[in-house]
């Protein structure tokens, strides 16, 4: 992790149900959404330095039959939306604090 400088351990494994993938930090341990497990995903090439290209390709092959990137371009859209949702109320409150200031609410 280059934000804490913690050394985590990840470690994927095809199932019979799907893709099992791990992190030894305290989100991944809890089962919740893990930074360091997306950017493998996102990036499976951020792994080079641990694994060689025919493992790279083997994982990418997995994460292509899985529901993983489906998720995470979900989690994308959404978190786009929260942001166009934050910029809209913004923008509201500007023009309601204009009328009231100009008394044309």
């Amino acid at each position: 992790s280059a934000s804490s400088g913690e050394v985590y351990e990840l470690v994927a494994e095809k199932t019979k149900r799907g893709l099992r993938f791990t992190c030894t930090c305290t989100a991944g341990e809890l089962g919740q959404f893990c930074k360091h497990r997306a950017a493998i995903i996102c990036d499976a090439s951020l792994a080079s330095n641990n694994l060689s290209a025919a493992d790279i390709a083997i994982f990418k092959g997995w994460l292509e039959s899985s529901q993983i990137v489906a998720f995470l371009d979900s989690i994308a859209t959404a978190e786009e939306d929260i942001k166009n949702a934050k910029k809209q109320v913004t923008m509201l409150k500007r023009e309601l604090g204009r009328r009231l200031h100009d008394g044309t609410a």
